[in-house]
């Protein structure tokens, strides 16, 4: 619960940004300038992330403010390219994290533009549930990285969010991807797809029900263990930061 205080500071910052710097702050983009507890969420995927970035040319598909692209950078990448449609997102990113290693463009995720093999790792979260054509991005992510290549995707599990009606609502995701759907999507275009449930249970009934119903039929992610180190395909995978997550995580290659 914030304080009447820092209700007061962050609607100062919100205005001075969108009239000094045309930066306009929704609560679906999160922003390093209102850590609230979405920021701090989307921060530990990168976290989760940056564990096969070390020595790496990294991309990062949908980078919106760009805090978790210099994140990446931070972490030992050899270099990072952030890209985004939102043109204040990137000006944001350019102004506030541009540096040597970190470069910050707009391009569209469902058109990426890069040479094929140009990047090693290929990081994106919170952004195929946006795209009208999800599949374009995936392959445009599988031509653009090189050969042994890692791809890592976070995007929102609907059994989360599926109320007693039935509904999935946010104005703002074209669609939310089961997790059937989303290993269908993968699949042909890596060998080793590796799906992580998120560890927190669905508040709704219809949720729990819908992802029981998933798991009798034995099609079943890896759980995240706290702590634990699953190894997949010659990866040593440390879940410590899968903690408190509502999306599904995934690692392809």
């Amino acid at each position: 619960m914030q304080s009447a205080v820092q209700r007061f500071w962050w609607s100062t910052k919100k205005f001075y940004l969108s009239t000094v710097h045309g930066y306009k702050h929704t609560g679906e983009r999160v922003c390093p300038d209102f850590p609230d507890d979405n920021f701090n969420n989307h921060l530990r995927v990168y976290e989760f992330a940056a564990q096969f970035v070390p020595g790496r040319r990294v991309l990062d598909v949908g980078c919106g403010t760009g805090y978790g692209t210099a994140f990446l950078l931070n972490s030992g990448a050899a270099s990072v390219r952030g890209i985004d449609l939102s043109p204040e997102a990137i000006r944001y990113a350019k102004r506030k994290f541009g540096r040597r290693g970190a470069q910050y463009e707009i391009m569209d995720a469902q058109a990426i533009s890069f040479d094929a093999g140009s990047f090693d790792m290929v990081f994106s979260s919170e952004n195929l549930e946006h795209l009208p054509k999800p599949a374009d991005c995936i392959a445009g992510i599988r031509r653009t990285l090189a050969e042994g290549g890692i791809f890592v995707l976070g995007t929102p599990n609907p059994e989360m969010d599926l109320d007693e009606a039935g509904t999935l609502e946010n104005p703002y995701h074209v669609k939310e991807f089961s997790f059937e759907e989303l290993h269908t999507m993968l699949r042909p275009h890596f060998q080793t797809v590796v799906i992580f449930e998120n560890s927190m249970e669905s508040p709704f009934q219809a949720g729990r029900e819908k992802k029981g119903e998933r798991i009798r039929k034995g099609t079943v992610g890896v759980q995240n263990r706290r702590g634990g180190i699953v190894e997949v395909d010659g990866l040593r995978i440390d879940c410590s930061k899968l903690h408190n997550t509502h999306s599904f995580m995934v690692v392809a290659r």
